[in-house]
């Protein structure tokens, strides 16, 4: 039995393991079986121990606490350098993928904020692998610099914080209807279902009662049923408000697009070319980019386009 705490079932990882780590979370974040709006289905960190055990055979790793800890450290450093690179006095340095700056600046900052250890001139080569995969949850302001963040608080967030791209909300939506639909009452249809109706034609006020009632039974589940799709029809309505602001959103970014990548120095014509036809395609590269500070964007776009990194 391996015993869970802080320090034991320590595991020293391998760049080759970091490696099939991230590539194999960046499958799972492009898969819709796995994603949800701000993190990942459950379950997901025993998929990755089955993926990494077929990239790496006896490598030994454990959804808990190898992959997991793995995972949410992968995270908190990506969010540290995204931060940092928000600031003035810290840039990037594409080829030796790290953060570059004035040791003083970094030391000042890290007094503010510990997690930022270990950074300087340290190399980070999934930076960018990384931002597609958690840059959705920092556009919707999701468990941001959180190291603390457990399974399911990353996956449970508001189905309102609509994603280009994704169709969780859609579903969410389609649930709730089924779900009204699923209660309207047919407790009187049932009721009434063994019922017969006299077939001796000698007592007609007995027959005309037994009409009255299953006319008043219909009558009933017609009330029922209105009354069902009086409420369906807010949540179409919301719907269709949702699909109408995110299609705006993405109309909007697409439109900015050409002028964002032109004010990018150093991009032949064929690379601004291929760039927008990528990314006016991939709304969930198109979702980074947009976040991303503007000296790594030049980077982002020439390894999209299999031209740079």
């Amino acid at each position: 039995m391996s015993q869970r705490g802080r320090g034991l079932s320590k595991h020293y990882w391998t760049t080759a393991q970091d490696d099939a780590l991230v590539d194999s979370l960046y499958e799972l974040s492009q898969n819709p079986m796995w994603r949800v709006d701000c993190g990942f289905k459950t379950g997901y960190l025993n998929q990755l121990e089955s993926m990494l055990e077929l990239k790496i055979p006896g490598c030994g790793l454990k959804a808990s606490p190898h992959i997991e800890s793995r995972v949410k450290y992968f995270k908190l450093k990506h969010n540290v350098v995204a931060d940092m690179l928000a600031l003035s006095g810290f840039g990037w340095d594409s080829e030796k993928s790290m953060i570059v700056c004035d040791k003083s600046v970094y030391d000042e900052y890290v007094k503010k904020r510990k997690d930022a250890s270990g950074l300087f001139l340290k190399p980070f080569p999934h930076y960018y692998t990384l931002s597609e995969i958690f840059g959705r949850d920092r556009a919707n302001g999701a468990n941001a610099g959180n190291a603390d963040d457990d399974e399911e608080e990353v996956r449970h967030e508001d189905n309102f914080n609509f994603t280009l791209g994704n169709d969780s909300t859609h579903e969410t939506f389609m649930e709730n209807i089924l779900d009204d639909m699923s209660h309207t009452p047919q407790s009187h249809a049932h009721a009434n279902e063994n019922e017969s109706v006299p077939s001796n034609s000698s007592h007609p006020k007995k027959k005309r009662r037994t009409k009255d009632k299953t006319f008043e039974n219909m009558s009933s589940n017609m009330g029922a049923m209105a009354e069902s799709i009086s409420a369906i029809v807010p949540k179409l309505d919301g719907l269709i408000s949702v699909l109408s602001t995110a299609d705006k959103e993405l109309s909007d970014l697409q439109a900015k697009l050409y002028g964002e990548i032109c004010k990018i120095e150093g991009l032949g014509e064929q690379e601004i070319l291929d760039a927008i036809d990528i990314l006016a395609t991939k709304h969930d590269m198109l979702c980074v980019f947009f976040n991303l500070p503007n000296e790594l964007k030049k980077g982002y776009i020439l390894r999209k386009i299999g031209r740079g990194l």
